[in-house]
């Protein structure tokens, strides 16, 4: 079996798609490999310590996320690690799997207004594009936030 990659942005529901890609982990005996993406149209503009300095609070906050999630539902013995990147959507979840060799994404549906920021047709939409580039499975959980 192989490593799954989550793509979360750390709201509420990612606590549900955090539980269900360690859950994943746990019952395939993989890692998990949690993704967090920064728009670059955000970030590129910043000084390059303002842009070290976000990279590294993200990491921190979905560690502590990660861990809390994995200590809540005893599975203390699951293996994850966190990364964060900048750039489009798409493109960047695609190639960090690629770069995990991940035979799986696991993404978040969240709720309507947040699922419309994810372009035409939302998560669906989303799902299929991030499938065909990535040439692997892409998992949707429903997180009702």
């Amino acid at each position: 079996m192989s490593d799954v990659v989550c793509a979360v942005r750390g709201g509420p529901g990612s606590y549900q798609t955090r539980l269900a890609a360690l859950q994943h982990g746990a019952d395939r005996d993989v890692d998990v490999h949690f993704l967090s993406v920064v728009d670059p149209a955000a970030y590129e503009p910043l000084h390059e310590g303002e842009q070290h300095a976000i990279r590294a609070e993200m990491a921190w906050r979905d560690l502590a996320l990660a861990r809390a999630t994995a200590a809540r539902a005893d599975l203390t013995d699951a293996r994850f690690t966190v990364a964060v990147r900048v750039g489009e959507l798409v493109d960047t979840v695609a190639d960090y799997a690629k770069e995990m060799s991940a035979g799986a994404i696991l993404i978040g549906s969240p709720r309507a207004a947040a699922d419309a920021a994810l372009a035409d047709g939302g998560t669906e939409h989303f799902g299929e594009r991030l499938r065909a580039r990535a040439s692997v499975a892409v998992m949707v959980v429903g997180t009702g936030d």
